[in-house]
């Protein structure tokens, strides 16, 4: 039986040009077409693709000996991999396609995006918070009532908002809503 040519990719692809041989079984299939495999043909994991088959669900294009994905049972060029897949930062409105992924507030963020709203310092090992659905470092933690500093221990929050406890209180009567067991309700801002 003469010599057959099989691309063999793990994840993460092989670069390309590396090739094992291999032999046609007479039960080998196409995963795409399920017709029988000619004498040349490219396996990937136990799957094996007719050349003309080992293409990109989306675009048709053809990925033997370029960079793809396989996802959910099937093929991808690196273009429709990104833009079907990865998240999207929050600050810059590109994939992220590399690196690590924050997610924060139902976001997700590059590394070097996730900063406090204020300051633009990074949170590297430091704590965050949430205020309004945005990230700030501690010292630029404001209340949304007074608009001063807010400690952690002096913190209460509603609906994303960051308050001092002392600031919680009725618009209409001023009355602490720190300790009642009634509802607290936003109307354009306000309590």
């Amino acid at each position: 039986m003469p010599s057959l040519f099989c691309v063999c990719i793990t994840k993460p692809p092989l670069p390309s040009g590396q090739w094992r041989m291999t032999e046609v079984k007479a039960r080998d299939s196409c995963h795409i077409c399920h017709e029988q495999l000619g004498t040349e043909f490219i396996k990937l994991r136990e799957y094996k693709f007719h050349r003309a088959h080992f293409k990109c669900v989306e675009c048709d294009t053809l990925l033997e000996g370029k960079k793809f994905y396989w996802k959910q049972n099937a093929l991808y060029c690196s273009e429709h991999f990104v833009s079907k897949f990865c998240h999207t930062c929050r600050v810059c409105n590109e994939k992220i396609d590399s690196g690590r992924v924050i997610p924060a507030f139902g976001f997700h963020y590059h590394p070097h995006h996730f900063v406090c709203h204020t300051c633009s310092k990074p949170f590297n090992t430091e704590r965050y918070y949430e205020n309004e659905s945005m990230p700030y470092c501690e010292e630029h933690l404001m209340c949304c009532a007074c608009s001063q500093q807010v400690k952690d221990t002096e913190m209460a929050r509603v609906q994303n908002r960051v308050y001092h406890k002392t600031c919680l209180k009725c618009v209409a009567c001023n009355t602490s809503l720190m300790d009642s067991k009634k509802r607290v309700f936003l109307k354009d801002g306000k309590m």
